[in-house]
C-alpha cells in the first residue's frame, strides 16, 4: 500500500502537468457567496442563542461552521457540499469528538489528554466519515471543538451533538437550499443520497443480499 519507489514519489511532487486550475468564480458571484455566508452565519448564532443553555457565550458559534458557509454558498458543486456529508460528516464527527472527550477523562488518561485526545477525535472523525461515505472537512474541527472546546462545551457532554451542532446545520442546510436557488447560475443541492461503505463494489461481495433479494440477471 505504501509507495517505495523514490522515482515515483517524486514524480508526484511535480503535480498533474498540465493542470487546468478552475475558474475563478465572478465578482458578483462572490460577492452572493459572501452576502449569503453571512445572513447564514448570523440566523445560526441566533438560533443557537435561543435554544441553547450556553446563552450568550461565543461557543453557540463553534468554529467548523464557518469552514461550512465556504462550501455550502461558494463550494456548492462539490460533492463534499451536498446534505449527507453536511448532515452526517458534523453529527458522526460530533459523536466522535465527545466519546474521545469522555473517554480521556479515565483518570489513568488525563495525564496525555492534551496531546493525544485532540488528534485521536480528528483522525477517528475522518476514519467514520470515510466508511460512511460523508467526508465533510470541516466537520474534523467539530470533532476537535468538543475535545478542546470551552468548559460549557465540555460541560454539555453529548448533548453538544444536538446544540450547538445539529441545531447549527438545520439552520445552514436549511440556507444553503434557500439562498442558492433563488439566483441564477446556481442550483443546491446536487444530490440528496449517495451509496454507503456497504454499496461499494469491494464490500459487496462481503455482505450477504437480504432474503427475498431478487438478483438482475
Amino acid at each position: 500500500m505504501l509507495e517505495t519507489d523514490i522515482d515515483t514519489i517524486l514524480f508526484k511532487l511535480r503535480g498533474i502537468v498540465p493542470y487546468k486550475a478552475p475558474s475563478p468564480a465572478s465578482p458578483a458571484q462572490t460577492l452572493v457567496s459572501t452576502v449569503f455566508s453571512f445572513v447564514a452565519l448570523l440566523c445560526v448564532g441566533y438560533a443557537n442563542r435561543s435554544f441553547s443553555e450556553l446563552g450568550e457565550d461565543s461557543s453557540v458559534m463553534i468554529g467548523s461552521f464557518g469552514a461550512t458557509a465556504v462550501l455550502l454558498f461558494h463550494a456548492i458543486e462539490s460533492p463534499l457540499a451536498q446534505p449527507p456529508n453536511l448532515v452526517f460528516g458534523h453529527v458522526l464527527s460530533a459523536i466522535v469528538g465527545v466519546a474521545v472527550s469522555k473517554l480521556f477523562t479515565i483518570t489513568a488518561l488525563q495525564s496525555v489528554r492534551s496531546q493525544i485526545a485532540p488528534a485521536l477525535s480528528v483522525a477517528l472523525s475522518i476514519g467514520v466519515m470515510g466508511l460512511t461515505n460523508c467526508m465533510h472537512p470541516p466537520a474534523g474541527a467539530t470533532a476537535l471543538i468538543a475535545v478542546i472546546g470551552s468548559p460549557q462545551i465540555q460541560a454539555l457532554g453529548f448533548s453538544y451533538v444536538v446544540r450547538p451542532v445539529i441545531t447549527g446545520v438545520a439552520v445552514m442546510l436549511l440556507c444553503a437550499i434557500v439562498f442558492n436557488n433563488l439566483v441564477k447560475g446556481r442550483r443546491y443541492p446536487n444530490f440528496w443520497m449517495q451509496q454507503m461503505w456497504w454499496q461499494w463494489p469491494w464490500a459487496a461481495k462481503a455482505v450477504p443480499a437480504p432474503l427475498g433479494t431478487i438478483t438482475a440477471r
